[in-house]
């Protein structure tokens, strides 16, 4: 008989790394709330966007101007438990997050 081991690797936060910006989304699984954190980014407006898995909207926000680091906590309240999608975006920079809600 054969044994097979089977390793899973639970995330529970994403860091992207895009030239020396850095972006991280925890905790993931979230419940309440989503922290989005964006080091060194220079930009003159930030769209924030929550899609539901059939493409919906569920969150949008919209971010004027940054500066060095962005911090922001997204209330999940109101929404339902599953699978989502978070894209964060501009004219420089698009980031797209797969986030679960519990």
């Amino acid at each position: 008989t054969a044994n097979d081991e089977v390793f899973i690797r639970i995330a529970t936060s994403i860091n992207h790394v895009f030239g020396k910006t850095i972006l991280q989304i925890y905790p993931n699984p979230a419940h309440e709330e989503l922290n989005i954190k964006i080091e060194d980014l220079s930009s003159k407006g930030l769209l924030l966007k929550l899609f539901s898995v059939d493409g919906k909207i569920v969150k949008f926000e919209e971010v004027k101007s940054i500066n060095g680091t962005f911090t922001k906590t997204l209330s999940l309240s109101g929404i339902a438990s599953g699978v989502y999608f978070l894209v964060i975006e501009n004219n420089e920079y698009l980031a797209r997050v797969k986030v679960l809600v519990e």
